[in-house]
């Protein structure tokens, strides 16, 4: 248990800083294990979870509303998760287990990898919805540690993983993910409309193209030559496409503490009584 662990340590450690040096060692490694070059800084964010530094990139990114693709996030655990699926799964748990240590334990990625974990033990056993098995990690993860209750990434990340999970309305699903994300997230991070579209179209690049390339060339750097044409790339498609940049509105965390609570409450709501409309209507016929 995280929060029992960090508990234990900052009261018989010596060293009140431990706590914060185990956090910060994996992505330090990570960072060891980057190529060095003009993007190190980039991969450092995508790959490790490291803050982007200030500089055109980062406001670029922000100006689209594409930022949340480069900050390390549930989806990017997805999105590897998905090219280990040929691998047992034991297997897979450990190499997702080990990327969490390499990011620092960041609340989004470990509340993805729990998710992913509690999908195989629970879902398959008991046949809950995505809605309840995402309370379920939820609540799991709080349990895990408390203090992320008060966490803006992983308020984001759950109000994200209810956006995915919630009923489509829109065609296509990718439209549908987009429109829904972006409601979702706007009263943390108020962007134009515009990045919708942004989203629809560089979310699966960035996430099933550049990220698992970017990663892959951590791991053969002899690769790099030839991969570093996809920073080259994104690059130029924010500076030359349009522009939709965030406004100046900011609420406070604490002030959003009930958002995603109250959000997730009214979806569970609403599915137990579609559920039992559709269960009326098949027994009536």
């Amino acid at each position: 248990m995280m929060f029992l662990l960090r508990w234990l340590i900052e009261a018989f450690s010596p060293d009140p800083n431990l706590v914060d040096t185990i956090s910060q060692f994996g992505p330090q490694l990570c960072q060891r294990l980057l190529v060095s070059g003009p993007f190190l800084e980039l991969d450092a964010a995508l790959v490790c979870g490291v803050r982007l530094p200030p500089g055109f990139y980062k406001q670029a990114l922000i100006d689209t509303g594409l930022i949340h693709l480069i900050v390390v996030s549930g989806s990017h655990l997805a999105f590897l998760a998905s090219g280990l699926a040929p691998l047992p799964r034991r297997v897979q748990y450990l190499v997702l287990g080990l990327y969490c240590f390499m990011v620092g334990f960041q609340a989004p990625v470990v509340r993805a990898l729990l998710h992913r974990l509690l999908l195989h033990s629970i879902k398959q056993r008991i046949g809950v919805t995505a809605l309840q098995l995402e309370a379920c990690t939820i609540l799991v993860a709080l349990l895990i540690y408390p203090p992320w209750l008060m966490s803006r990434s992983f308020m984001m990340s759950w109000m994200c993983a209810l956006a995915f999970q919630s009923p489509q309305v829109i065609r296509p699903r990718l439209l549908d993910v987009s429109v829904k994300s972006y409601l979702f997230l706007l009263p943390f991070c108020w962007s134009a409309p515009l990045s919708i579209l942004w989203n629809c179209a560089l979310t699966p690049l960035i996430g099933g193209v550049l990220f698992p390339v970017r990663l892959l060339t951590t791991l053969l750097h002899v690769i790099s030559p030839l991969t570093d044409w996809l920073w080259h790339a994104l690059g130029f498609v924010l500076q030359h496409g349009p522009k939709a940049p965030q406004l100046s509105l900011f609420i406070d965390t604490g002030a959003l503490l009930l958002l995603p609570i109250v959000v997730h409450s009214l979806l569970l709501l609403l599915e137990v009584k579609w559920r039992k409309t559709i269960a009326f209507e098949s027994s009536a016929s």
